[in-house]
């Protein structure tokens, strides 16, 4: 996903930093389809780098450029996200990890709901499942950020930080995709002529099989308070006056 030469990330201008399941393949590709500079990852450990050593690396970066680094990031609901993370990581994510492995040795391919939906609780209440961090967090690190730092947006539920080593511009996933290419172009003053959707969940061979587990998924109410609690900044956020709503519709659709 990464290129880890240094020389070649200060080529970049944009950078697509945000959550595993948000979004990133379409948006990087995207803006790679209309001759940008981009970058995507979800961490910065992705890069090898420390949060500190990543900040110092911008600073360098636009020294050589003249100019700063705008990062775009996107916010999803946990369960939903998740869900989709624990599906990519397991079906496929551990294929490229081991390239030996073939679907059928997959746990998605493996292991029927009920079991999988065992393995998602644990992972999801031990805070291991592939991708669980949120890279908002992460950034807001970096530049000594907090939610009520951000200004509003033109695009609903859209944010932005005009940081001096970087414009940071803050989306949320539902409202970002309705038409991303319109709204990015338009907030960031480009002009992105075509899209590329990519990484669908509804396009991969285990589709069925994920849409099953949705339908049927069980998680102790506790874990999904933990879950919302984790990210509770970034819910009211993106969502005012809504995080008891939301958590409890997922209680009330997925708990016991």
């Amino acid at each position: 996903m990464v290129n880890k030469n240094i020389k070649n990330l200060i080529d970049f201008d944009y950078c697509i930093f945000s959550s595993h399941k948000t979004g990133t393949q379409s948006v990087a590709e995207t803006f790679k389809n209309n001759q940008l500079e981009t970058i995507r990852f979800h961490s910065t450990s992705n890069l090898n780098f420390s949060l500190d050593s990543f900040k110092e690396f911008i600073i360098k970066r636009n020294q050589e450029r003249n100019k700063k680094l705008t990062i775009i990031t996107n916010f999803r609901l946990p369960i939903e996200r998740h869900v989709s993370s624990f599906f990519q990581w397991h079906g496929q994510g551990i294929l490229r990890q081991n390239p030996d492995l073939k679907v059928e040795d997959t746990i998605i391919s493996k292991l029927d709901i009920a079991e999988l939906n065992k393995i998602f609780v644990s992972q999801l209440e031990r805070q291991n499942l592939v991708g669980y961090k949120e890279s908002i967090h992460e950034i807001f690190d970096i530049f000594q950020l907090n939610p009520s730092d951000l200004s509003e947006e033109s695009s609903k539920h859209s944010f932005s930080a005009r940081h001096e080593l970087a414009d940071i511009y803050f989306f949320r996933f539902d409202e970002l995709f309705k038409d991303f290419t319109d709204i990015l172009s338009s907030m960031l003053k480009i002009d992105l002529k075509n899209n590329t959707i990519r990484n669908l969940s509804s396009k991969k061979y285990f589709a069925s099989k994920y849409i099953e587990f949705k339908k049927n998924l069980k998680i102790p109410s506790h874990v999904i308070e933990k879950t919302y609690r984790y990210r509770k900044d970034l819910i009211d956020l993106y969502y005012p006056c809504s995080y008891e709503l939301l958590k409890e519709k997922d209680i009330k659709a997925y708990g016991y």
